[in-house]
């Protein structure tokens, strides 16, 4: 399904107000950040979420992909979101990019599993006048997540910390 998440059918989890579940692939193409009115967690099961286009929001947005992948596109360059992928059966998702790039990425809130790909491909680097190095890929974890959570936060990152126990 490609849509802006104002648009995308989805199934509330559970029946919980502000959770929405998914059994196919997702695709963002669009999002109108005024449509999230809410703290909201999109739950996406057995299929890939790829987000092509920036999420700037100043809502806690949680998307959490199962057994899957979290593909974003070489031009994004703001999400504002926590990212989160579990194993499911045997399968571990990871959160990674279409293609390498020289734009620079940043995360604002919260990203879990494997970003290695996403963090080796983003080439981006500079100094500034200050002398600081500016990379590819910058991932800001802020405490907002957990004093004003989306929904389903803990359930999903208990559920990630378990699974990454066992791997162990």
């Amino acid at each position: 399904t490609n849509a802006s998440i104002s648009t995308l059918p989805s199934e509330k989890y559970n029946w919980l107000e502000n959770v929405y579940y998914y059994n196919w692939s997702v695709t963002l193409n669009s999002i109108d950040n005024s449509s999230f009115k809410n703290n909201t967690t999109y739950f996406i099961e057995n299929w890939n979420l790829n987000i092509n286009t920036d999420i700037t929001t100043d809502k806690n947005i949680l998307f959490v992909v199962k057994g899957w992948n979290i593909i974003i596109n070489s031009w994004v360059t703001k999400i504002n979101a926590i990212l989160i992928t579990i194993k499911k059966d045997s399968v571990w998702g990871n959160i990674t990019a279409n293609a390498s790039s020289t734009n620079q990425l940043f995360v604002n809130w919260a990203l879990y599993w494997n970003i290695s790909w996403l963090l080796s491909n983003r080439t981006y680097i500079k100094s500034d006048s200050n002398w600081y190095i500016r990379v590819g890929t910058n991932v800001n974890f802020t405490s907002k997540i957990f004093t004003n959570p989306p929904p389903l936060l803990s359930k999903f990152l208990n559920e990630y910390l378990e699974v990454k126990k066992v791997a162990k």
